[in-house]
């Protein structure tokens, strides 16, 4: 893994993982076995202003929301090379065709957290 893992999502045969680092992967899965072939990677803190401990991702249609929690100290482990005090908490919405962030919902007053982003029962989401 290029990055400590955080949370899975399954979504059309693959594994999507997200790495506290910012990068997100999509692991093929085949007769219900997780593979090593890789059908996304992207680390998209590259790619956006927006960083912070990523942690939760849900995939709907063609988009990633993407969850990530400001780091007040990091002195425990390890996460990436970005300064603490330019992350921030809140929701990314990634698009995945075009590979770029789309919108961002910022929770960081709030000294919020996030750990996970869930689908709610019967509900239909649009992006």
């Amino acid at each position: 893994m290029p990055g400590y893992p955080h949370d899975g999502f399954l979504h059309n045969n693959q594994l999507w993982i997200t790495c506290v680092n910012g990068t997100i992967l999509a692991y093929k899965i085949k007769h219900g076995i997780v593979t090593p072939n890789i059908a996304y990677s992207k680390n998209i803190f590259k790619y956006t202003t927006n960083i912070g401990w990523c942690r939760g991702i849900l995939i709907i249609e063609n988009f990633a929301i993407i969850g990530i929690t400001k780091i007040y100290n990091s002195t425990q482990h390890y996460w990436s090379d970005y300064p603490s005090n330019l992350t921030k908490t809140g929701i990314i919405c990634w698009d995945l065709d075009k590979n770029k962030e789309i919108s961002f919902v910022d929770l960081s007053e709030r000294q919020s957290k996030i750990f996970s982003v869930l689908k709610g029962p019967g509900k239909k989401h649009s992006v």
